[in-house]
């Protein structure tokens, strides 16, 4: 055998040597990869299955508010209209309340004048005379007159 031919061997063999180890962790690494790649793939599945049902519910959802939006505007028109009446009421009511303010002092006074006269008279005790006082006083008393 040449020189040169065992060279070419041992260098191939120095070389297979070498990329023996490399080889298998190429393999190792290549196997983790379909495996995360294979376990991605299925959650993806999962996620696109539940994104195309989202749309779906979604679509279905914007086709019920097509009339909606007719349905909120005359929700809203009742709600104004109602907002309305309530504020006359409420003017209504104020005035009513001044009205009697105003009226209610006077409609008691009448009421208890006319109570006073359609009530009947308390009955009359007898009348009695004083008595008269007999005696003189004293000329000497002060605060007092002698009678003539």
């Amino acid at each position: 055998m040449a020189h040169w031919q065992l060279t070419l061997i041992i260098l191939a063999s120095i070389l297979v040597g070498a990329l023996i180890p490399l080889l298998i962790s190429l393999a190792t690494t290549l196997a983790a990869v379909r495996r995360q790649l294979e376990s991605t793939g299925q959650r993806l599945d999962a996620t696109l299955d539940q994104a195309q049902e989202t749309l779906a519910r979604v679509n279905r959802l914007s086709r019920g508010l097509d009339g909606g939006e007719r349905q909120l505007e005359g929700l809203k028109n009742m709600v104004g209209d109602l907002t309305e009446t309530l504020g006359k009421v409420n003017g209504l009511v104020k005035m009513g309340l001044a009205v009697g303010a105003a009226v209610g002092p006077a409609i008691a006074a009448l009421t208890s004048r006319w109570m006073n006269r359609c009530a009947p008279a308390p009955a009359a005790e007898p009348a009695t005379e004083p008595e008269t006082a007999t005696a003189e006083p004293a000329a000497g008393d002060p605060g007092t007159t002698p009678n003539p």
